[in-house]
């Protein structure tokens, strides 16, 4: 518990003159994309649920900014640096580390999906159902994000290539997987390549969640969801060395 509260102090400590920043710039891509389809799509050809659809799939940009993108350069910027190295001489164990991420990611998150959230109900003039179950999978969501993003961190050679690859990373799984449009959509490769894309089940899981489709798919999304949360965590804490960073 010490060791969680110490490594949680130095966390937000982290964020703490940046995150206004990170909100408004967090906030900035699904706000703007939301407005842009406002103008190009005529307004007598959104339906109550093509808009639902349009503004749950916007509040997954968040997650993906923040659960991968924001924390795989955070983290591999910090190894660049050589910071983990003071780590290695502290009795601090790796799970826990993780955790404290998840849970910062979690706090830096949960404000840009709800600003998002409003935005897009006001604009479309429609009403989401928050609910218990759509927090549960806000919560899961950005956990199975960010340990994705720590993941990447971790494993990239250097700062420059995990720049790239978490920004090319962003941009693809934020516009040709099934995040604001359906799977049906996609050609037949983008669509097999979706299948093993976290965004995807959280993009389906909050849709229905948040429109009070309860249904066999959205558990089996929950489930699929779970696994890929348990998958990135062991595999985090496998390849995370304090060490590898700057000599």
């Amino acid at each position: 518990m010490k060791q969680f509260n110490l490594l949680m102090r130095i966390e937000l400590e982290s964020w703490r003159e940046s995150w206004v920043w990170s909100v408004v710039m967090i906030s900035f891509l699904p706000i703007i994309t939301l407005s842009f389809l406002s103008f190009i799509i005529p307004s007598n050809s959104v339906t109550d649920v093509y808009a639902q659809n349009l503004v749950s799939g916007a509040m997954v940009f968040p997650i993906i900014l923040m659960g991968i993108n924001t924390y795989a350069i955070n983290i591999s910027l910090s190894r660049a640096k050589g910071e983990f190295k003071y780590y290695a001489n502290l009795p601090i164990r790796k799970v826990i580390f993780l955790f404290t991420k998840l849970l910062s990611g979690f706090l830096m998150t949960l404000p840009s999906v709800f600003i998002t959230s409003f935005y897009g109900q006001w604009l479309f003039k429609v009403k989401l159902s928050f609910n218990i179950l759509a927090i549960l999978i806000l919560f899961l969501g950005i956990a199975t994000c960010v340990s994705l993003g720590v993941l990447i961190g971790f494993l990239s050679k250097n700062h420059e290539v995990t720049n790239i690859v978490s920004q090319a990373f962003m941009m693809f799984i934020s516009f040709l997987s099934p995040v604001m449009i359906s799977q049906n959509q996609l050609p037949f490769p983008l669509k097999v390549v979706s299948w093993f894309l976290p965004t995807t089940y959280i993009a389906d899981a909050f849709k229905k969640s948040l429109t009070n489709t309860y249904n066999q798919t959205l558990y089996k999304d929950l489930l699929i969801l779970l696994i890929f949360f348990l998958v990135f965590v062991v595999l985090t804490n496998q390849f995370m060395n304090w060490k590898n960073g700057k000599e």
